[in-house]
């Protein structure tokens, strides 16, 4: 899935086409009616505390817009099939298993068998089981997004011809051909209830949603959010991968709170402080640097190339794709020789090296280092080159300001694009939610003044640039991010003809040899808008052989770049930084980049677990050791001590003889007091509880004697004592 965001929106396979509605409207269904107790820190109970500075947008499953919005979907809702913390297979998770059988007619049945161990539910009643998931919910969901097109999964179903529930736990899912994509696809689409969701009326499908109101199947439910302060999920006890697949997919924990800090400083000081356990830091990589700089907890960080790339686009859009309201960049752009000049004028090792401190890796195609990753054939950064080459091809700079204009024999004066003299002016747009945009930005805007190109960094705040730059076009170049799962043509789909156009996901230019576009679409094998990369992607989509298939998605690779249109600086860094003082088992994310938090993948949440608790010492005096039944014996337990706990919050009680019956309740009072009733030798012993659970226990002997009888009456040991001690101490003074 492919789309921008504040941290390269985490779009797993799909095309994400998002709805831009404004900030109230987003927003107003959310958290109505809740009431939230809170701790004195300010957020509400939590186990796990992640902090990070992702913005929330939308509660719809169907309708996710950033990456918060993936995340806490894939928490609540689950899919038919998942990928493994390499994000290398694909793995079961609502599917139990799958066979495939091309027909006679040439079509694919796709035969999906249904766990029996999922349920919907939500926290008012998790642990309901009421409302079993089968494969109705299944085909429900599938049909709901291709009967109300226009959210995040439409391209997950589109090549889905019909579907027969065949059994309540199996579904026959068929394509009109063999679908090479369609196991990847599915793997993405959160299955709905439709016992719920059929009561929707068809205007609200894809409306923002109350979060309470939401029931999934999946291995959290929504208990309560505070906008850009926090969002809280509860473990949900009844989650079927727990059934299915055992200790693999438990969840461990109780629940987790994604806490909003508005800068990455703040964050930082929190993690060091062990206010939260995990810091996504984005790609803020001199508050990460300095992650270990005066913290209070040991720190691990962990830097990670996602799936996706630092996207530098240029809008090559063809003028007969322009309307009033779509597609306004540049004409200038439409000369190859012009796009091809800028693409010689970004310096990425400078990018990698300097820019991202040696965190990043340079990038070449668009899809990531992998297996489909194919080795570009790039032009070299060589801006002196890029001058000479626009010279020759009659761009002059005749008012000698260092920045060429058109001339008479320019490609866009002579296709009546703009007229001679208008300078080599763009403007580079990059979006306010991450510092790295900008920079590059500005190193890529260096480079291209050395050229003669003059470039205008204008850093916007996001929303501006989705709405604008994103779903209309309006732009002439960009510094933003992509980010996709591992099935290679979802990522490729972004540069299709199809989307050139309002809300689609800018297809900057035509790819191929040849191609179709609104003039000359009579002469399409389509009937529309057509290209030879068009054609090279649905090739690869009903190619089953790997290899084949690898094979025609590597010419598409080079297809994109050879448009002169893309050229990736790197491939997306994410920057964490987490501590293990409370939690274990948060995995390598660097090497396992399925595994962080802003993977739409669950696989931390299932390994995760607590710290095991050390149990406390127990320890305690006496006073005095030795006395009869009158004697008021003194205990103090107050030097028992805890790893984690302070002294004062460890539980106490006590048993005078060694019974195993205690003879007190538990308290956090560390003084007792006892008499004893009858002469002899006692063991008193300790137990002292953390508050995990653990215990200990401590034993003293107390010797109780008999009192003696002495001229005619009884008279205490201790008071004999006593009167000896003065005896002795007058003498003494006396002397």
């Amino acid at each position: 899935m492919e789309g921008k965001s504040a941290s390269a929106l985490v779009l797993a396979g799909v095309l994400l086409v998002a709805y831009v509605v404004p900030f109230s409207a987003a927003h107003e269904n959310m958290d109505a009616g809740i009431s939230v107790t809170l701790l004195d820190i300010g957020f509400p109970p939590a186990k796990v505390n992640v902090g990070w500075l992702e913005d929330h947008v939308y509660w719809n499953p169907l309708d996710v817009v950033m990456t918060a919005d993936l995340v806490f979907c894939y928490l609540m809702y689950s899919t038919l099939f998942t990928y493994d913390e390499d994000t290398s297979q694909v793995l079961p998770s609502l599917a139990t298993g799958y066979y495939q059988v091309v027909e006679t007619n040439l079509t694919l049945s796709t035969y999906i068998n249904i766990t029996s161990s999922a349920y919907f539910r939500n926290n008012m009643d998790p642990t309901s089981t009421a409302n079993q998931l089968t494969a109705e919910d299944v085909a429900y969901t599938i049909q709901l997004i291709k009967t109300y097109p226009g959210g995040a999964w439409d391209s997950n179903v589109e090549d889905i011809g019909s579907l027969v529930v065949t059994d309540t736990f199996q579904l026959q899912v068929i394509t009109d051909q063999p679908d090479s994509t369609l196991i990847e696809d599915l793997a993405w689409v959160p299955v709905l209830p439709k016992y719920v969701w059929q009561s929707v009326p068809g205007s609200q499908i894809h409306s923002s949603k109350n979060p309470a109101w939401l029931i999934g199947s999946g291995p959290f439910v929504y208990n309560s959010s505070s906008l850009d302060v926090y969002y809280t999920f509860d473990r949900a006890p009844n989650y079927h991968g727990a059934a299915d697949f055992g200790d693999e997919r438990t969840v461990k924990i109780e629940s987790i709170t994604y806490l909003h800090y508005a800068t990455a400083g703040g964050l930082a000081t929190a993690l060091k402080q062990g206010d939260v356990d995990c810091a996504c830091m984005s790609s803020y990589i001199d508050d990460y640097q300095n992650l270990t700089e005066g913290a209070t907890v040991e720190i691990t960080k962990y830097p990670t190339a996602g799936l996706g790339i630092y996207d530098a686009a240029i809008n090559a859009i063809p003028m007969d794709f322009r309307t009033g309201t779509f597609g306004k960049g540049s004409p200038i752009l439409l000369d190859p020789i012009v796009r091809k000049a800028i693409l010689m004028t970004m310096d990425k090792d400078r990018i990698v090296n300097e820019t991202m401190q040696g965190l990043g890796t340079r990038a070449d195609s668009v899809l990531a280092p992998g297996f489909w990753h194919k080795d570009i054939d790039e032009v070299p950064y060589d801006p002196v080159a890029a001058h000479d080459l626009l010279v020759q091809n009659g761009y002059n700079d005749t008012d000698f300001d260092g920045t060429l204009e058109c001339g008479p024999t320019s490609l866009p004066v002579k296709e009546g694009w703009t007229t001679s003299g208008t300078p080599l002016e763009f403007g580079l747009d990059a979006p306010d939610s991450d510092p790295l945009y900008a920079s590059i930005a500005y190193v890529w805007a260096e480079g291209a003044q050395t050229s003669g190109i003059s470039m205008v960094v204008a850093v916007k705040p996001e929303a501006i640039m989705v709405n604008n730059d994103w779903y209309k076009a309006d732009y002439d170049l960009w510094v933003w991010a992509w980010s996709w799962g591992p099935e290679p043509i979802k990522s490729l789909e972004t540069w299709l003809t199809s989307e050139i156009k309002n809300g689609g996901n800018n297809c900057q230019g035509p790819m191929g040899p040849w191609w179709y576009g609104p003039s000359n679409q009579s002469e399409s094998p389509t009937g529309a808008p057509y290209s030879s990369y068009d054609q090279n992607l649905s090739l690869a989509d009903m190619t089953l052989d790997t290899a084949t298939k690898k094979s025609i998605l590597d010419v598409a690779q080079q297809m994109v770049y050879d448009s002169y249109t893309e050229t990736p600086p790197a491939y997306y860094l994410d920057l964490y930084g987490i501590t293990e003082e409370r939690y274990i088992g948060w995995g390598n994310w660097t090497q396992h980049p399925g595994r962080t938090i802003l993977s739409t993948l669950l696989w931390t949440w299932f390994d995760l677990a607590p710290v095991p608790n050390e149990p406390p010492t127990a320890s305690f005096t006496v006073t005095p050791l030795t006395g009869d039944t009158e004697t008021i014996f003194e205990f103090n337990a107050s030097l028992s001590s805890d790893t984690e706990d302070p002294v004062d919050a460890l539980l106490v009680r006590w048993d005078w003889d060694n019974n195993s019956v205690w003879d007190t309740s538990w308290t956090t009072d560390k003084l007792a007091a006892h008499q004893f009733l009858a002469d002899g030798v006692y063991t008193v012993v300790l137990q002292v509880q953390d508050t995990g659970g653990a215990w200990d226990t401590s034993s003293v002997e107390v010797s109780v004697v008999v009192i003696p009888e002495f001229a005619g009456f009884l008279l205490p040991v201790t008071a004999i004592l006593c009167a000896m001690v003065v005896a002795v101490a007058r003498r003494r003074r006396s002397r």
